[in-house]
Parts: C-alpha cells; structure tokens; sequence
C-alpha cells in the first residue's frame, strides 16, 4: 500500500471523526501500527468496521485481492447457498481473484443470475456482492454465520494476512 503516515491516509479517504480521535487518542503515526491495533481489538466494538473501511480503501488492495477476500468471506458460509446460481457466482469471483481470464459473456450471465438469486437467501447475498463490495459481503457472511463474533475474528486475520505495508512507513 502507498506509503502514507495515518494522517495522510484518513485526510486522503476522510476517516470519520470518531475514528481520527481514537488514532489520535492512541499516539499512532502509521498506517501498519494502526491496522494491526483494529484487527487486534484494541478499538473495541468499532474495530471490526474500522478494519474493513480501511482495508477496503482505494490502494490498500487490489481489485484481485478484494474480490478474493469478498470471495474468501462468503465461502466460509457458503454451506447455506441453496441455488446453484449463487454457488456458481461465488466460483466466478474466485477465479477472478485468482487472476483468471473470465469471457465479458460469462460474468453477465454471473451477474444477472446472481442478481435473481438474492431473492433466495442471505447468504446468496454475499455471494453476488463477492465481485462488488467486499466490505458488504464480508458483515453479510458475519450475520450469516451460525457464529458471527468467530467469523468476524477469522475476517480480521484474514485481511492481516493480505493487507501488506511498505517497509518503511513515514513518520509524522
């Protein structure tokens, strides 16, 4: 991710208030130091959304890598998918975040049948926003999951483990 101090990069995405104060509360000057503390808990109840509005901002991750968290959240529920459509939408990203050629025909077809099968359930839901909104699909798959605390745990080290810092950050 570019290599901006924690004052840049809510200046450059507008982080809300609440969230300026608690960086500021806390004494952190980088991006690293601060992404760590969200997914480590230590914002308590605003963590896990702070996590996912920081991990989903423009030049954090690729578009590869967000489809693929997108993908990874709504495949640990994908055990509740009842319409094939949904399970083969959920394929589609997959591919994608794997870097796949995928024809412009077959992601139309995957895009309008995903759209049809969100009638169906929830958890179909995250399945079509797994090539659109990682951020939605990952607090859909939370609700969806018969543990939503666990399953927001297992996203947040998750986006540790695909969310990368240049190595030396600047310092305010």
């Amino acid at each position: 991710m570019k290599n901006l101090s924690i004052y840049d990069f809510m200046d450059e995405h507008n982080a809300c208030e609440p969230g300026r104060r608690w960086v500021a509360e806390m004494g952190f000057t980088t991006c690293h130091e601060t992404f760590e503390a969200l997914c480590n808990g230590k914002s308590g109840e605003n963590g896990y959304g702070w996590a996912l509005w920081f991990a989903t901002r423009p030049g954090v991750l690729n578009q590869h890598e967000l489809v693929g968290f997108a993908a990874w959240c709504a495949r640990r529920v994908a055990y509740l998918l009842t319409d094939e459509r949904s399970v083969k939408a959920l394929e589609l990203a997959e591919r994608f975040a794997a870097g796949k050629k995928i024809p412009i025909d077959e992601l139309k077809e995957a895009a309008a049948v995903a759209v049809d099968a969100t009638r169906v359930s929830r958890a179909a839901h995250a399945a079509r926003n797994a090539a659109r909104d990682s951020a939605d699909t990952a607090w859909t798959a939370a609700d969806a999951a018969s543990d939503p605390d666990a399953e927001r745990l297992a996203q947040l080290e998750h986006l540790r483990e695909i969310v990368r810092f240049e190595e030396a950050e600047a310092l305010l």
